[in-house]
C-alpha cells in the first residue's frame, strides 16, 4: 500500500502501524511523489511493489489528494483509495464521492482504524490491526 502524507510524523505514525500489522507500506511526502511512485508500478518495474490501496492526505503542498485522484482517473488507474483530511466538508465529501474515494478519516486519525479502513480493502486475510 502507498501512505501519503506531508506531516512527517503522522505518516511515520501511521505506517508503523500497518507495517505492524503486516502490511507492506511505501511511504510518500507528496503529490508528486505518489504520482511517479504509481507510475513506475505500472511499468511493472520490478524494484517497486505494486499499489494495492493509496492512503492519501488530502491537503498536501502542489498537488493535493484529489489532485493525485483526479490525475489517475483521468490515466484510468483505478485502485482503492482512503483520503485523510482536516478539512471534512460537505464539500469535499461531494468531490471524494465524485472521485470513487472508497473512505474519507477525519483527522486526528486513529492509526488502528485507519488500519482496519485498509483491511477491507484489501484481498485476502486481513492484516492484524491491534487495538
Amino acid at each position: 500500500m502507498l501512505l501519503a502524507d506531508d506531516d512527517d510524523e503522522l505518516r511515520e505514525l501511521l505506517a508503523f502501524v500497518l507495517r505492524r500489522a503486516g502490511l507492506l507500506v511505501v511511504e510518500a511526502r507528496d503529490g508528486a511523489e505518489v504520482l511517479a511512485y504509481i507510475r513506475r508500478s505500472l511499468a511493472a518495474d520490478p524494484a517497486v511493489p505494486p499499489v494495492d490501496v493509496l492512503v492519501t492526505d488530502y491537503g498536501m503542498p502542489g498537488w493535493s489528494g484529489f489532485d493525485v485522484l483526479d490525475a489517475l482517473r483521468k490515466a484510468d488507474v483505478s485502485l482503492p483509495v482512503i483520503v485523510i483530511t482536516a478539512n471534512g466538508s460537505d464539500e469535499l465529501q461531494a468531490e471524494a464521492v465524485r472521485l470513487r474515494v472508497r473512505a474519507v478519516m477525519d483527522k486526528p486519525i486513529d492509526p488502528t482504524d485507519l488500519c482496519a479502513a485498509v483491511a477491507g480493502l484489501l484481498p485476502g486475510p486481513a492484516p492484524a490491526c491491534a487495538g
